[in-house]
């Protein structure tokens, strides 16, 4: 650990600590979302017709740190980058274009247009997106959810415990 003499010195060591651990904890968060794809998307039924990419699950990323005032965060976000469209793989079957920029919304969310008209599949219009589709996988909801009941904490924890804090 560092030699800190001034509060000034202790507040940056303090800042670099959180974002030290807030980095190694995205990590996990990261993971946590691949877990939640392989088990809530790829989980749930067998391809049939097409073969996997697996590029939604690998395009998953964390964020670097962000510091906005004394505020710190991460973004556990997908790489659209990431997901490629070729042959018929992620592409519209209604005028061929690339779908793969929304790829995660439609898994996710459920976004299915049916062919040749606008609106979700067996579903309400695109303007309702408030709307529970039965098709839906929400798998960046569900690690969510597991990060607000406690899995954020034992991350930072670890984390912190990591860099020889001690944390209670």
């Amino acid at each position: 650990m560092a030699q800190v003499r001034t509060y000034s010195q202790l507040l940056r060591e303090l800042e670099r600590a959180r974002n030290r651990a807030l980095m190694g904890a995205s990590k996990k968060a990261e993971q946590l979302v691949k877990d939640k794809i392989d088990s809530d998307v790829y989980g749930t039924y067998s391809s049939e017709g097409y073969s996997r990419t697996y590029q939604l699950r690998e395009s998953v990323e964390a964020s670097n740190v962000e510091v906005v005032g004394n505020k710190a965060v991460v973004f556990i976000e997908h790489n659209e980058s990431k997901i490629t469209s070729s042959g018929n793989q992620h592409r519209s079957v209604v005028d061929g274009y690339s779908s793969a920029s929304v790829i995660a919304n439609i898994v996710h969310n459920g976004f299915t247009g049916a062919i040749g008209q606008s609106g979700y599949w067996k579903s309400a219009p695109w303007s309702k997106p408030e709307h529970t589709y039965a098709n839906a996988r929400p798998y960046m909801d569900n690690a969510k959810m597991e990060m607000q009941n406690g899995k954020y904490r034992k991350f930072m924890i670890e984390q912190l415990r990591g860099q020889g804090y001690t944390v209670r």
